[in-house]
């Protein structure tokens, strides 16, 4: 879930929304957030269904960024 936050004089938030969905049996399951906050990293289980799979090449260049 996330929330849209506004600081000022005055704390306010936004109304919470899904970010994504995960299987009910990953509950309490730990996780990694990259630095910028705009990805995670899930364990998954062998038998978890997917349709896609994506392979990132040369992944250290952008940790240089």
């Amino acid at each position: 879930m996330a929330v849209d936050v506004k600081l000022g004089t005055s704390f306010e938030q936004g109304m919470p929304r899904k970010l994504f969905d995960l299987p009910q049996t990953m509950a309490g399951v730990r996780f990694a957030i990259s630095s910028d906050a705009q990805r995670f990293l899930v364990p998954l289980n062998p038998g978890t269904n997917r349709t896609t799979i994506t392979t990132v090449l040369n992944w250290t260049s952008d940790i240089k960024k």
